[in-house]
């Protein structure tokens, strides 16, 4: 006899339908004329958006900033800023290596790779207007803030309105960042750095951003290839 209860493809469903209604609703505001010359210039312009969190420009960012302030002779804000974006980078590496090993069991739930580009972009990003902010006046703080957050904002959003992720993995990105973020921020009060040569931290992420932006580095099928060599941890998923 069937059961009245919903089965578990009706709830999947369900939460499919629930999910997709902030993505459609981003969409119709961003898109509205996708197939239009116009929509098509507007996605070149999240494209443009969304290359900013890719590896290939977070990860040399990184990188310039600790050499920058280890340049500086800020060791111990070089070493913790640094974990804490080792740190972001290797949970989301590890839940998008579970959920690939898994056979992406969340699939249900919106949940099959989390955003790599959002936490990486406000861990970076935001690592970057914490420590620049410190020496700052206040108005121009205040305007460091707002436009690295407009930033991290929009490609967030570019990774939905362009259909790379759900907004839960956009969601779960987001967490994951303002973790590494919230670290960063402890780190930098209790060491911060009063005077810096900021005239070449820009320069040289002016470089960086010149010289990656646009370039893919192969992050994700790189896991996905480690995940295929994991199959054996397949009967401890569930």
């Amino acid at each position: 006899m069937r059961s009245v209860l919903p089965g578990a493809h009706d709830l999947k469903v369900r939460r499919r339908r629930r999910m997709g209604r902030f993505r459609l609703l981003l969409r119709l505001a961003f898109l509205p004329y996708s197939t239009s010359r116009g929509g098509y210039q507007l996605r070149a312009i999240w494209h443009f958006v969304t290359d900013f969190g890719d590896t290939a420009v977070t990860v040399p960012l990184a990188g310039l900033m600790v050499g920058f302030l280890l340049a500086m002779r800020r060791p111990r804000l070089a070493i913790g800023w640094g974990l804490a974006i080792l740190g972001g980078a290797s949970a989301v590496a590890v839940l998008k290596l579970v959920l690939s090993a898994c056979d992406h069991p969340l699939n249900g739930f919106g949940l099959s790779s989390p955003s790599g580009h959002t936490a990486m972009s406000i861990s970076v990003y935001g690592g970057f207007a914490a420590v620049i902010a410190t020496t700052l006046t206040r108005p121009a703080r205040a305007a460091v803030i707002a436009g690295t957050a407009a930033l991290i904002i929009a490609i967030a959003l570019s990774r939905i309105l362009l259909n790379y992720h759900s907004t839960i993995e956009v969601a779960v990105g987001l967490a994951v960042g303002i973790a590494a973020l919230a670290i960063i921020v402890a780190i930098v009060a209790r060491h911060p750095p009063h005077r810096l040569s900021l005239g070449w931290l820009a320069a040289g992420a002016l470089v960086v951003c010149a010289l990656f932006h646009g370039t893919h580095w192969p992050a994700e099928q790189a896991i996905n290839r480690l995940a295929g060599w994991l199959d054996f941890v397949r009967p401890w998923c569930s």
